[in-house]
């Protein structure tokens, strides 16, 4: 992770601030990890609608996201996201 990070910064100019797990698999230390790696943002595979706060930089770790491939229409995206955001609410 840490040659990726470094060749894809060099590559862009750009610092590498966030990391997506592959297939969703972490553990705490791997999130210990790349904090020390100067990793801000972490994305698991949890089916989740994240509530990011301002000054809380952990609201930033672990986020969920959305599994998307060719059988799920954008239409059905959008109504399991509500799905989620009702039952937060």
């Amino acid at each position: 992770v840490n040659m990726s990070k470094e060749i894809i910064e060099e590559m862009t100019g750009e610092e590498v601030l966030a990391f997506a797990y592959p297939k969703g698999m972490y553990t705490e230390q791997t999130e210990d990890w790349l904090g020390r790696l100067g990793i801000k943002a972490t994305v698991c595979t949890k089916p989740e609608v994240n509530l990011v706060e301002r000054y809380k930089p952990g609201t930033l770790r672990e986020m969920g996201r959305f599994s998307v491939n060719s059988d799920i229409s954008g239409q059905e995206l959008v109504e399991r996201i509500n799905l989620l955001e009702e039952m937060m609410y």
